[in-house]
């Protein structure tokens, strides 16, 4: 219970970091002053991504391999449930490599509505990777 708790504060703040770097980086920001950023996208239903491939944008989130990371994970979502966490990296979608947000988005514009597809993963805190089904929306 004690490493889901540590898991937990560990996602918050990594959440936390990522708005802070959003907010003081050089994101843009729309008429109500939202901020908004061209690497960030919600490809998947229940995730919210965001593309890490230069050098500046991976000092600030903290990473050191380029991809597509997730930044925020919907409570109760099929991916939360199948236990995809802030931070992790994409490494496979699909069967098929993932490096930017633009493949994420072709990937997942060929799958058939509600067809079952496996994500692979690198777990943030341990390295490892997992694999995780989804159903295509």
């Amino acid at each position: 219970m004690a490493c889901v708790a540590f898991r937990a504060k560990k996602t918050l703040l990594f959440l936390l970091c990522l708005l802070l770097i959003l907010l003081l980086s050089g994101c843009s920001r729309d008429s109500a002053g939202t901020p908004s950023s061209e690497n960030v996208t919600s490809g998947l239903d229940g995730l919210l991504l965001v593309e890490l491939t230069d050098e500046e944008s991976m000092l600030f989130y903290h990473v050191t391999t380029p991809g597509v990371y997730v930044l925020a994970v919907t409570e109760g979502s099929e991916a939360a449930l199948a236990g995809v966490f802030s931070g992790d990296r994409f490494t496979l979608l699909g069967g098929q490599a993932v490096e930017t947000s633009c493949q994420v988005t072709a990937i997942m514009e060929t799958l058939p509505e509600g067809e079952i597809f496996q994500m692979i993963l690198e777990d943030a805190n341990s390295g490892g990777t997992y694999e995780v089904s989804l159903t295509g929306c």
